[in-house]
C-alpha cells in the first residue's frame, strides 16, 4: 500500500510491506520539475528454523536428514565434508514446502562424515556415524564322513568380506601346512585337509574374531575308522553387555516388545522365560518366549504391552552340562489416572489432598507418582514419587522453566494390576497460576583479554531463563593465598545489566592469582555459580617474551621500595639503545619499543638500588620472524614413481621454534607448484604417486608461529621413466622357395605357311632361373639366325623366321636348373603357298 504525506514544503511517499513488485523507479512531478529515484527490494535471507540432527545407523540401512527453512522458495544446497552432494540414485534431495530432506539409500562406511545444509542466510551441520554390521555365518557347513586318504573340505560363507576368523580343532587353533590349507576368498572361508588319517578325526570350528556368536562347528569322521568322534560339551551361556548397569526396558502401553538374547551351549540348551519367581511364560500367548531354529537366539515377545506386564523377567537355560539365568526389568508406561484438584496457598506453593482409593499394590515398596501437566504446552512432567500412605502433598517451583502463565492440574498414577481406575476425569478449570524459578548457570565463562594490571571476563547468557526473567549478573573475585574471601566486584551490591556479557576488571595486582565466579540473578533467586581460576595477572617477569618483528614491545615491571629506589635498565650489561624508551612511575617501570627489530632481542635487566641494597629483575625478549630457507635440499633417489628428498634446517629459525616444513612439487612443463605435505616435522620425505613419463622439481619451505619462510628447491630434477615397449622381431627359419622346372603350359603343334614366321610358346615355373635349350629332331639349335629364342616372366618362345619346307619337324624345349629338368615337344608342319 502507498501512502503520501505532506509536511510544509516536503512530500513523503511511504510503502508498507514492500514486495518484489515494488522494485521500480519512482518520480515526483511538481509543475514542470521532476525528480526520480529507484527503489531496490531485496529478498530476505533464507534462515534455518530447525537444523539438522546427528544420526547413527548401521551399515546398509538408509539415513535421512530433515531441516526446516524460513521460506518455501528459498535456495539451498547440501554438502558433505565441504563438497557439494550431487543428486543421484544414492543421494536424493526432497523439498515439501519449507521442509527439506536429504535421503541416503543403503549407506556404506564411506558415507560417514559431516553433512551441511547451506542457505544465503545461515547453515546447519550434522554428523552421520555408520556402524559396521556384525559378522554372521550366511552359508554354514555340516558334518563330514570321508574314506581314509581322501580329501575333506569344510566351506562356509560370512556376511562381511572383512571378517577375520580362526579355525579350531577340538577347541585348539589350527595352522596351515602341507596337508592343511586355509583360504579366505571374498566372503568364503575354506578348510581343506588332504590325505585324511585317524588323527584328523574330531570337531572343527570356524569362529570369527571379537564376535563369539559368529561361529559354526561340525565333526569329521572316517568310514571304517577306529575312532568315534564325540562333540565337545559346553555349558549354557547367555551373552550380555555387562557394561550396562541397568537392564531395564521401557515402552509405552500398546506397543510390542521383542527382546532377542544370544545364547550358546552344547548340547543345545532348553530356554524358559518366567515372570517373577514362579509364573512360567507359555508359548503362543500374548506374552511368550520363542527360540530360533538354529538355537543361537531366544526371544521374549509381548504383544500390545499393558501396565500389568511391568516387572522382572527371568531367562533360564538348562542342559545336561548345567544351567544359567539372567534377569531383565520391563517397565510399561500406562495411560493417565484420576485427576485431582489443587489447593493454592501462594503463587509459588500448592497442595494436593488424595487417598490411594484402596487399589492393589505389588509390594509395600511401590510408590504412587504425581505428575504436572501444562495445557498450553501439552507436556506432562513427573513431579515426585510418593509412598502410598501419603495423604497430603505440597510442592514448590515444579515448573521452573515455564516463562508464561499456564493452567495446571495434577494426576495420580498408582501402580497395580487393576485397570478399572484408569479413566481420567476432566480437570477443573483453575485460576491462572504463574510459577517462577531461578535461571540456569551462565555459560562460556572465560578470560578473553589480560594486561599487566587488568583482566577482561566474558560469558554467554543462561541456556534456561525462568518465568521471572533475568535481572542481571553477579561477579565475585577471590585472591588466592589471601583471606580466601569472595568479594563482589559491583559497588553497593549492585548487579551488572542483563544485556552485558563482559566486564573489565582493573587495578589488579601484577603477578597475583585470582579466582572469579559468575551467577545470574532474578526475582526467584540466584543461579549456580560458574567459576574459573586461578588466573595469574601479567606474570611475565622472568619469562621469555615473544614479539613479532615490527610490533610493539611493552614490558611492565612492578616494584616496591622506600625511599624511591634508583632504577637502571641495561641490555646484556650494556646501556639501552636510542630506540628503547623507559617510563618510570611510583610503583612500576615500563620498557617500551615502538617498532621491534631482530637486534632488539636479548636479556634486559632492571636494577633497583636503595642505599647499599641492590635487587635486579631479568626479562628475556625474543623478537621473532619467519625462518630462512632450508639448506641443502637434495634429491636422494628416484625409485619407480616415487622420489626421496632430504634437507637441512635453516640457518635462521626466526628466533623461535620451527613447527614444520612444507614440501611442494612442480611439473617441468608447468610453473604451478602443488603442496605435497603441508606439515612435515622430519627433514626428509618420500613423494609418491608421481606420473610416469613426467619430470618434477621440488622445493621446501620452513614455517614457525610467525609464518612461512622463503622456499629452497632442488637443483636436480626427478625424471620418472616411462616403460618403453621395444618390438623384437621373431626369428623365423628361412623359407626355401627353390623348385625344379615344371611346365604349366606345354608346347602346341603348329602349321606354318611357307615364307611366313611362326612362334612356339610355353610357360613354366622354377627357381632358380633355368637354362633353356631348344632341339629340332633331337638336334640342339645353337646360334642359328633362323631361330629367335626368348624367355621372360616364365614365358619361353621360339620364333621360326620365313619358314621353309625343311623347317618342318619335331621341336623340343628343355629347362634345366640345379634341382632338375623338364621338357616338352610339339610337331611343326610347313604348308606350301599356292
Amino acid at each position: 500500500a502507498f501512502n503520501t504525506c505532506v509536511l510544509a514544503n516536503k512530500r513523503y511517499l511511504m510503502i508498507d510491506r514492500t514486495t518484489k513488485d515494488d522494485d521500480a523507479t519512482y518520480s515526483c512531478v511538481v509543475g514542470k520539475d521532476i525528480t526520480t529515484c529507484e527503489v531496490f527490494v531485496q529478498e530476505p535471507p533464507v534462515t534455518i528454523v530447525k537444523g539438522l540432527e546427528d544420526s547413527q545407523i548401521a551399515c546398509g540401512q538408509s539415513a535421512e536428514f530433515i531441516c526446516e527453512i524460513s521460506s518455501e522458495g528459498g535456495k539451498f544446497r547440501f554438502l558433505k565434508d565441504g563438497i557439494d552432494i550431487p543428486s543421484n540414485d544414492k543421494f536424493k534431495v526432497k523439498k515439501e514446502g519449507v521442509v527439506v530432506s536429504l535421503f541416503i539409500t543403503e549407506t556404506e562406511m564411506e558415507d560417514e562424515g559431516f553433512y551441511q545444509l547451506m542457505t544465503n542466510g545461515s547453515s546447519s551441520c550434522a554428523e552421520l556415524l555408520v556402524q559396521e554390521p556384525e559378522a554372521a555365518i550366511v552359508r554354514p557347513f555340516s558334518d563330514l564322513k570321508v574314506n581314509f586318504k581322501d580329501t575333506a573340505e569344510f566351506f562356509c560363507e560370512v556376511s562381511n568380506e572383512a571378517t577375520k576368523g580362526n579355525w579350531l580343532k577340538d577347541g585348539k587353533p589350527m595352522k596351515a601346512d602341507d596337508r592343511v590349507k586355509i583360504t579366505e576368498t571374498g566372503k568364503a572361508r575354506k578348510l581343506l585337509i588332504t590325505g585324511v588319517k585317524d588323527s584328523d578325526q574330531g570337531e572343527y570350528t570356524f569362529a570369527a574374531e571379537d564376535n563369539p556368536t559368529c561361529s559354526i562347528t561340525a565333526a569329521l569322521e572316517m568310514t571304517g575308522g577306529h575312532i568315534t568322534v564325540e562333540r565337545k560339551k559346553a555349558p549354557p551361556k547367555i551373552f550380555l553387555d555387562h557394561s550396562l548397569k541397568d537392564r531395564a526396558i521401557q515402552v509405552r502401553a500398546g506397543n510390542k516388545i521383542k527382546l532377542d538374547i544370544p545364547i550358546s551351549g552344547e548340547p543345545a540348551p532348553v530356554s524358559e522365560w518366567k515372570k517373577g519367581p514362579k509364573v512360567a511364560i507359555m508359548i503362543k500367548l500374548r506374552v511368550r518366549g520363542d527360540t530360533a531354529v538354529n538355537g543361537k537366539y531366544t526371544s521374549l515377545i509381548i504383544d500390545k504391552a499393558k501396565r500389568t506386564d511391568s516387572g522382572e523377567y527371568t531367562l533360564i537355560l538348562t542342559s545336561a552340562e548345567g544351567f544359567e539365568s539372567a534377569t531383565f526389568t520391563v517397565r510399561v508406561i500406562g495411560k493417565s489416572g484420576r485427576t485431582i484438584p489443587i489447593h493454592y496457598q501462594s503463587c509459588l506453593h500448592a497442595s494436593i489432598p488424595f487417598t490411594p482409593l484402596g487399589r492393589q499394590f505389588l509390594s509395600n515398596d511401590e510408590k504412587d507418582m504425581i505428575f504436572c501437566r501444562s495445557f498450553v504446552s501439552l507436556k506432562t512432567i513427573l513431579v515426585k514419587h510418593c509412598p502410598k500412605c501419603l495423604k497430603f502433598f505440597s510442592f514448590s517451583k515444579c515448573l521452573k522453566f515455564f516463562c508464561f502463565v499456564i493452567t495446571v492440574c495434577f494426576r495420580l498414577h498408582a501402580k497395580g494390576e487393576s485397570e478399572s481406575f484408569t479413566r481420567a476425569v476432566a480437570p477443573r478449570r483453575l485460576q491462572y497460576f504463574n510459577i517462577s524459578a531461578p535461571c540456569s548457570e551462565p555459560t562460556g565463562f572465560k578470560v578473553s583479554m589480560a594486561t599487566d594490571d587488568s583482566l577482561e571476563l566474558t560469558w554467554f547468557p543462561p541456556l534456561e531463563i525462568g518465568a521471572a526473567g533475568l535481572d542481571g549478573y553477579l561477579v565475585k573475585q577471590q585472591l588466592v593465598g589471601g583471606e580466601e574471601k569472595w568479594s563482589p566486584m559491583q559497588s553497593a551490591g549492585g548487579l551488572l545489566p542483563s544485556s552485558t556479557t563482559k566486564i573489565l576488571l582493573d587495578k589488579l595486582v601484577t603477578g597475583k592469582k585470582y579466582r572469579f565466579r559468575l551467577a545470574a540473578i532474578n526475582k526467584a533467586g540466584s543461579s549456580g555459580f560458574s567459576e574459573i581460576g586461578p588466573v595469574v595477572c601479567a606474570a611475565v617477569v622472568g619469562k621469555r617474551l615473544k614479539v613479532k618483528v615490527g610490533s610493539k614491545l611493552h614490558v611492565n615491571v612492578p616494584y616496591q621500595g622506600r625511599p624511591k629506589p634508583q632504577l637502571t635498565w641495561t641490555k646484556e650489561g650494556k646501556a639501552l639503545e636510542d630506540n628503547v624508551a623507559v617510563r618510570n612511575s611510583l610503583d612500576s617501570s615500563v620498557l617500551f619499543i615502538r617498532k621491534a627489530e631482530r637486534w632488539d632481542s636479548g636479556m634486559y635487566e632492571l636494577q633497583l638500588k636503595v642505599g647499599d641494597d641492590v635487587v635486579d629483575s631479568k626479562v628475556e625478549v625474543a623478537v621473532i620472524d619467519i625462518p630462512s630457507k632450508p639448506r641443502q635440499v637434495k634429491l636422494i633417489e628416484v625409485v619407480g614413481n616415487s622420489a626421496s628428498l632430504k634437507w637441512e634446517e635453516p640457518n635462521d629459525s626466526g628466533n623461535t621454534e620451527i613447527l614444520g616444513y612444507i614440501v611442494e612439487k612442480r611439473d617441468a612443463r608447468s610453473d604451478d607448484w602443488y603442496v605435497v605435505y603441508d606439515k612435515l616435522r622430519h627433514k626428509q620425505c618420500q613423494v609418491s604417486d608421481l606420473v610416469l613419463g613426467n619430470t618434477y622439481f621440488f622445493r621446501v619451505r620452513a614455517f614457525n608461529e610467525v609464518g612461512t619462510g622463503e622456499p629452497n628447491g632442488t637443483k636436480d630434477s626427478a625424471n620418472i621413466p616411462k616403460e618403453k615397449t621395444v618390438y623384437k622381431k621373431p626369428d623365423y627359419a628361412p623359407m626355401d622357395f627353390r623348385m625344379k622346372p615344371e611346365f604349366t603350359q606345354v608346347l602346341n603343334g603348329r602349321r606354318i605357311v611357307e615364307n611366313y614366321n611362326g612362334t612356339l610358346s610355353c610357360a613354366l615355373k622354377c627357381n632358380p632361373r633355368p637354362k633353356i635349350k631348344w632341339f629340332k629332331n633331337k638336334i640342339e639349335i645353337i646360334d642359328n639366325p633362323k631361330y629367335k629364342m626368348t624367355q621372360s616372366m616364365g614365358i619361353v618362345q621360339l620364333e621360326i623366321r620365313r619358314a621353309r619346307a625343311g623347317d618342318a619337324g619335331n621341336y623340343t624345349v628343355t629347362a634345366i636348373n640345379e634341382l632338375g629338368e623338364a621338357s616338352c615337344s610339339a610337331e611343326v608342319t610347313v604348308k606350301e603357298l599356292k
